[in-house]
């Protein structure tokens, strides 16, 4: 067929109800050119037959138009070389079959977008896979990916041209794999029950002040680029509550964009590892944790900035270590602003240490062993509490100096 069209001129062409029970195309076979099946006023449209596998291959754009959507066959495979698969409306969801997965492919190297309105639903208890692939085109997802109990699986997400989601994604243990830069439109959260979630690039909201929230389990975080770089963040909390997964972030905020608004809480006591591989960590008031141990990893191989405008910054539970060149480096403004680094900072090759808390109190345990540690600079009003044994080169403090327990200053340098 060279198209396609059933009720598609508009919305007088009726309201009816649309099944199409069988394929159009087959797999690497064309069915037909452009498709454009059902307008604003459609009710439903019904694709594919229980048990039968569902395939909907085309040369042409597919655009497809209902308040409410029934994909009945087996692993649903839309595909579209080179051109637009768009699900409109949606508002009463989009809905799969039991363990059916559904895969959406514009071609990985073509400039086809894929734009799916509705939530999409799967039955409770599976783990349906969703594959949304548009090489150099563009995602868009208006709305959730989730079931009441959780029937998603893996979510894997490719589009070169961006992607965008507005709305939670929730897996039941599946992975949540996006490979291009990403958008948020609102605030929201990305829960997988021990899956992992991995982003490749860049993550934004589409307005400032949008919180971000990601509850892993014991599936690994891994963001690989700047988070709230173009826009901030209101909140990002991350395994907050509980999860033992790894956490490892690139840079929050950047030069001229604070990354995140408000507070934020990345890792718990329970969290195995945090790794900061950036430099830039530009937020609100923010507390990251883990479990004891010298489980806080700096590995950006230059300083490594936290600022606030006078925000509490703390290190919680865990221990700082820096990687070669790592030096760290954080500041709290003029304000009150505190430093909390209870748990204390060890280093690998001579790192160095500045802390900035204008009238904010400092606390620190212990640092350094060995030669792990240069120089250490505290300048604050306020108070600076030392709680553990200091190993390293000189030490410079502006404020009042409290020792909370019996410790032992060891330099190579002055003690100011």
């Amino acid at each position: 067929l060279t198209s396609l069209d059933i009720n598609a001129t508009g919305a007088s062409t009726g309201s009816g109800k649309i099944s199409i029970l069988g394929n159009i195309g087959a797999d690497g076979t064309s069915g037909a050119g452009i498709v454009n099946i059902g307008n604003s006023n459609t009710g439903s449209i019904t694709l594919g037959t229980s048990g039968t596998e569902s395939e909907y291959f085309t040369t042409g754009a597919q655009t497809y138009d209902a308040s409410l959507y029934y994909l009945n066959g087996t692993d649903p495979d839309f595909n579209a070389s080179s051109e637009n698969i768009k699900f409109l409306d949606g508002v009463n969801g989009f809905n799969l079959a039991a363990a059916a997965d559904l895969t959406v492919d514009t071609g990985s190297g073509a400039d086809g977008d894929i734009n799916i309105s509705g939530n999409i639903i799967g039955v409770a208890g599976q783990t349906t896979t969703v594959t949304l692939e548009a090489g150099s085109g563009s995602v868009e997802i208006d709305g959730i990916i989730v079931n009441g109990s959780a029937g998603i699986g893996n979510v894997t997400i490719d589009g070169s041209g961006g992607v965008t989601i507005d709305g939670n994604i929730t897996t039941n243990g599946g992975n949540i794999d996006i490979n291009d830069a990403t958008t948020f439109a609102g605030s929201t959260a990305l829960t997988t029950g021990g899956g992992s979630v991995d982003f490749a690039s860049t993550i934004n909201p589409a307005s400032a002040g949008r919180d971000l929230d990601i509850s892993s389990g014991s599936g690994a975080v891994s963001i690989g680029g700047t988070i709230g770089g173009t826009l901030g963040f209101g909140s990002i909390d991350i395994n907050n509550a509980s999860g033992t997964g790894t956490i490892t972030l690139n840079d929050i905020g950047d030069t001229d964009t604070v990354g995140a608004t408000n507070t934020s809480n990345i890792g718990n006591d329970t969290t195995i590892t945090l790794t900061l591989a950036g430099t830039t960590y530009k937020t609100d008031a923010v507390t990251y944790t883990t479990k004891a141990g010298e489980n806080i990893d700096l590995t950006g191989g230059a300083d490594t900035t936290f600022t606030t405008s006078s925000d509490d910054i703390t290190f919680g539970t865990g221990t700082i270590e820096m990687a070669n060149g790592s030096d760290l480096v954080i500041d709290t403004a003029t304000g009150g602003g505190a430093i909390n680094l209870p748990a204390g900072v060890m280093g690998t090759s001579s790192e160095n240490i500045t802390l900035t808390a204008g009238a904010g109190n400092v606390a620190i345990g212990a640092v350094g062993t060995g030669t792990e540690i240069a120089d250490v600079s505290i300048t604050t009003t306020g108070n600076t509490t030392f709680s553990g044994n200091f190993t390293g080169g000189s030490l410079t403090n502006t404020g009042p100096a409290i020792v909370s327990d019996n410790i032992t200053l060891g330099t190579t340098g002055a003690i100011n």
